[in-house]
């Protein structure tokens, strides 16, 4: 949500015809890099690239999104049940990820103590020389 709040909707203007999805590198959703010019919150033109479906005609409207001081935002803002479920998948790794953790630390502290007790060893075999 707190992303939303920062991030306002702006209809832009393409300015030149967007490449055909064949010819540009397509993003993982189909879509590709055209220059687009919109208003920003304060009233001024701005000229930027975004994300746009392929083969759109120069000219065509296009939904933008900017952040608080008129730049684009790389992305869409995320709704609810998006921000729900990616909450999830982060809660999910660190559930995951605490005990592995933990045990990779439990690990460590037992090689080190075995490592400096055998350090111990050497060292009294050394020392009375």
């Amino acid at each position: 949500m707190q992303q939303r709040a920062h991030l306002h909707a702006a209809h832009a203007v393409l300015l030149a015809e967007a490449p055909s999805r064949a010819a540009a590198a397509l993003t993982a959703d189909g879509l590709v890099r055209a220059a687009v010019r919109w208003t920003a919150l304060d009233g001024t033109s701005r000229t930027g690239q975004t994300l746009v479906d392929g083969c759109l005609r120069a000219g065509s409207r296009v939904l933008v999104w900017q952040d608080d001081q008129g730049r684009l935002a790389p992305s869409n803002p995320t709704d609810g049940a998006e921000g729900d479920v990616e909450a999830s998948l982060f809660g999910a790794v660190a559930a995951l990820a605490a005990p592995a953790y933990g045990a990779a630390a439990f690990a460590r502290a037992r090689l080190d103590r075995r490592r400096m007790a055998r350090w111990d060893r050497e060292w009294d075999a050394v020392e009375p020389r």
